[in-house]
């Protein structure tokens, strides 16, 4: 979780950390890397799923998988009461949707060869899709080894290219 992500950083357990991170942590440096576009699914054995027209208030009252990173929550369009299903983990999310039981949020890249074999279908995406940002974290006073600080350079030139 992005949460002990930071926590290892901090306590000098990591030395750089790539992740979707809060930016609360004054003692890390946050780099951007590349940004994930994440959409609202559910599987070929949920209700919604051969329904033509889906109102904001069908999703309302569908079971949601809940993430618990906070401040992730905080930017998505989209919020669900109901929620029997909670996950850290991308695996598990795409399970519970893939169930027929939940819907939930899944980045686009997870679930595309799920969307070509007709198993998932997006739920407007335009009004209720959003993206994360991604980021190369580390400790402000910790001094970088000169192998970091060259890994800290080869990565970000790997991702200037990449929808910061």
């Amino acid at each position: 979780m992005p949460a002990e992500l930071e926590r290892r950083l901090l306590q000098g357990q990591l030395h750089l950390a790539i992740g979707y991170f809060s930016g609360n942590q004054a003692a890390l440096d946050y780099q951007p890397l590349f940004r994930e576009r994440q959409v609202l699914f559910c599987a070929a054995r949920h209700g919604l799923f051969r329904r033509p027209q889906i109102s904001l208030e069908d999703l309302q009252q569908a079971d949601r998988v809940q993430h618990p990173y906070r401040f992730v929550q905080a930017r998505e369009p989209f919020q669900s009461a109901p929620s029997s299903a909670q996950t850290e983990q991308l695996d598990g999310a795409l399970a519970f949707i893939l169930s027929g039981r939940h819907i939930g949020y899944l980045p686009e890249h997870i679930a595309a060869p799920w969307l070509a074999c007709g198993r998932l279908r997006a739920l407007q995406a335009d009004e209720l899709g959003f993206a994360v940002q991604f980021h190369l974290a580390s400790h402000r006073g910790q001094y970088p080894s000169d192998a970091q600080r060259a890994f800290n350079e080869d990565v970000l030139r790997a991702f200037a290219t990449a929808d910061r």
